[in-house]
């Protein structure tokens, strides 16, 4: 499951199965690309009004052909991301997987992955590293403590992420 608009295994030979790849937000070359809002958040308490529906990434994606060769792994090891904001715009996804898996009662391992690239706030430099996995750990620890928001026992919820890492489920890790 990617979020890119690209095929990240151009060139690669691997055999075709149903669950190969998804491009959750369409291809270039298949020219269906959506960009669109996530309202979940901000919509919790009250219905989305009818003049953004249109201008949503759900709305968009149910306009699209769906690919029915994929489907979410019934009992995934890992969920990894990589290359990824984390932000609210693509929270419904994350939420939709994680209830998907059952992260709490689990043991799905989810690896967040992040590569040093430099950006006009921080050119590549010294300390660099430790910047970014701060980074990612603020992303990982806000979509983790708001999915932990949604599960049914608030007791759970609060303490998601400590039991993530105390079972050795949670992740940071660099690619080089």
């Amino acid at each position: 499951m990617t979020f890119n608009y690209t095929d990240p295994l151009f060139g690669i030979e691997l055999k075709k199965t149903k669950n190969t790849l998804n491009n959750v937000h369409g291809t270039i070359e298949s020219q269906n690309i959506i960009f669109g809002i996530d309202l979940t958040e901000d919509f919790k308490k009250e219905p989305i009004p009818q003049r953004l529906v249109s201008f949503t990434k759900t709305f968009r994606k149910m306009t699209l052909p769906t690919p029915d060769e994929w489907t979410l792994p019934k009992t995934p090891e890992y969920i990894r991301a990589y290359g990824h904001s984390l932000s609210a715009a693509d929270y419904s996804y994350f939420q939709t997987i994680f209830d998907y898996v059952d992260l709490y009662n689990s043991n799905v391992i989810l690896e967040f992955c992040f590569s040093d690239h430099p950006t006009p706030e921080y050119p590549r430099k010294k300390g660099r590293n430790e910047y970014l996995q701060n980074k990612q750990a603020e992303n990982v620890y806000q979509l983790i403590n708001t999915y932990g928001s949604t599960l049914k026992n608030p007791d759970q919820g609060k303490n998601l992420l400590h039991k993530l890492l105390v079972e050795n489920r949670l992740r940071l890790r660099e690619i080089k």
